[in-house]
């Protein structure tokens, strides 16, 4: 085989194993292909390409299977396909009794993020760009304005001068004026005929100028995304380079390269879309938002039909969030999925009836979502009602010390005299040595003491080790939710509740 992957860290070549490789998570790869076929468009969205012989791939909190010269290439789960796939039939297993989805297995659930789904719908404008198909039709359909031509009814009057056209003699039976006698022949002096006219308020013409400026939209969110991202890896190369840290300089340099590469060319693809969307066949097109795709499904051009597929799958990818209180999970990137897990985790160890999730997890165009508006009654401990949120957001300055914080989980607790105070929780897809990370406790001081009226936060995290620290009148610490290592995080969260009750009333 002259396809061979490497770990671009150890130089060490990935077997070729039951038709697949297989790689890690949040690693780089090199690819060599000895036959020099390697494609720039084929690395759009895994990786950068260098030459027909060389390029490198990367996966990054994705575990999926994607084929690159018709070869399989598997991302593993950092922690083991047998965590990742324990996941996913835990999930299966709610789902099933929720009706989501069909055996919940497969890798195309439709819960995904925003962003996420933006992501798909960017790709296939890219890849759809690069391969020239695009930029192909878009040139033809400018070059060859037919759209939006129709017949003009006319009246010529030949005593007045006006003269017939070729075209005119088809219409002659159409006149119905009278005739007079000129050079010894009857003529008429008039002719009712039609000409050929171009409108500018088509549906063809609208689409056209629909779709441009829905890509150009995507084009200019994803350049300010990049734009953030090269600030960022800016400031981190800073203070590698105050710290003297040349290898981890270099890094984050030659990462800056790439990225800033990758927005030029992001830049130089509106940039095309701006020059049509300034073409002057669109002048004067009425912009509207409503357009009538049965009539474009069953148009016979083939260039406005392939415009028309393209924005559709786009669309079924990436649709506008019809309400603030929606989140959309993606099961392909592990953080996502396991945040999605945690979820389900609580739901289930709290025994939360079927009929109270179904309120909670719903069907919107885009597959199944999460409303972060519904609130669940978890059941009473230490003489508080507890409530779950999830993702509730804190607004910065009225509900916290200082910015805006939405916790993936918030238990609302309410005592007797309805006094409210807040535990939050947060999934972490990472351990150390099975045990919670210091930035992941750090995080939960932020949350303690950053949110008003907290008395505590915990880390759901795929460990072995549960811990718990006093800090003042709170507690911040860590609970393990590993489906290889079960525990019950009820009784994990009435033990932190328990705690927090003591220091409250020492």
């Amino acid at each position: 085989m002259t396809f061979k992957i490497f770990d671009l860290k150890n130089n060490q070549e990935i077997s070729f194993l039951n038709n697949e490789f297989v790689i890690e998570e949040n690693k780089k790869y090199r690819i060599i292909d000895e036959a020099g076929l390697l494609k720039k468009e084929e690395f759009t969205s895994i990786g950068e390409w260098v030459s027909p012989n060389f390029a490198t791939i990367t996966s990054t909190n994705k575990v999926a299977v994607f084929r690159l010269k018709n070869i399989n290439i598997r991302v593993r789960s950092k922690l083991g396909d047998d965590f990742f796939n324990k996941v996913k039939a835990e999930i299966a297993e709610i789902e099933k009794q929720l009706l989501i989805s069909s055996n919940g297995l497969e890798e195309t659930f439709a819960l995904t993020h925003g962003a996420f789904l933006e992501d798909v719908a960017i790709s296939l404008l890219l890849e759809e760009w690069n391969n020239g198909e695009l930029h192909r039709v878009l040139r033809f359909l400018f070059e060859n304005p037919r759209f939006g031509y129709f017949n003009k009814s006319i009246k010529k009057n030949l005593t007045k001068g006006d003269v017939l056209s070729s075209a005119d003699f088809q219409h002659l039976s159409k006149s119905t004026s009278s005739f007079i006698a000129h050079n010894g022949k009857v003529i008429p002096t008039t002719i009712d005929t039609v000409t050929r006219a171009q409108t500018h308020n088509v549906i063809e013409m609208r689409f056209i100028k629909f779709f441009l400026l829905f890509c150009f939209n995507l084009l200019e969110k994803r350049i300010i995304s990049q734009s953030l991202g090269i600030a960022e890896l800016e400031r981190k190369a800073q203070n590698a380079k105050i710290e003297d840290n040349n290898n981890r300089l270099q890094l984050l340099k030659s990462t800056l390269r790439a990225l800033e590469n990758k927005q030029a060319k992001t830049k130089n693809i509106k940039l095309n879309f701006n020059i049509f969307l300034r073409n002057k066949v669109l002048d004067n097109v009425k912009f509207t938002g409503e357009i009538d795709f049965t009539s474009l499904k069953l148009h016979n051009q083939f260039h406005l039909k392939y415009l028309l597929d393209l924005y559709l799958k786009m669309r079924k990818s990436f649709e506008t969030l019809s309400s603030h209180n929606l989140v959309y999970l993606n099961i392909n990137s592990l953080e996502n999925l396991y945040e999605y897990y945690c979820l389900i985790r609580l739901l289930k160890d709290f025994d939360v009836s079927t009929e109270s999730i179904k309120n909670l997890i719903k069907k919107e165009k885009a597959g199944w979502v999460i409303d972060k508006s519904i609130a669940i009654p978890i059941g009473v401990h230490c003489d508080f009602s507890l409530i779950l949120y999830f993702k509730k957001n804190f607004k910065g300055g009225s509900e916290t010390y200082s910015q805006n914080y939405d916790p993936d989980y918030t238990i609302e607790l309410k005592d007797r005299d309805n006094n409210v105070s807040y535990l939050h929780l947060d999934a972490k897809y990472r351990h150390h040595q099975y045990r919670v990370k210091k930035d992941d406790i750090d995080k939960m001081h932020t949350y303690t003491h950053a949110i008003k009226k907290s008395v505590g936060a915990i880390v759901l995290f795929p460990g072995k080790k549960k811990a718990y620290y006093k800090c003042l009148n709170s507690l911040v610490g860590a609970l393990y939710c590993n489906p290889l290592e079960p525990l019950d995080l009820k009784s994990g969260v009435q033990d932190y509740l328990t705690e927090i009750k003591s220091l409250n009333t020492a």
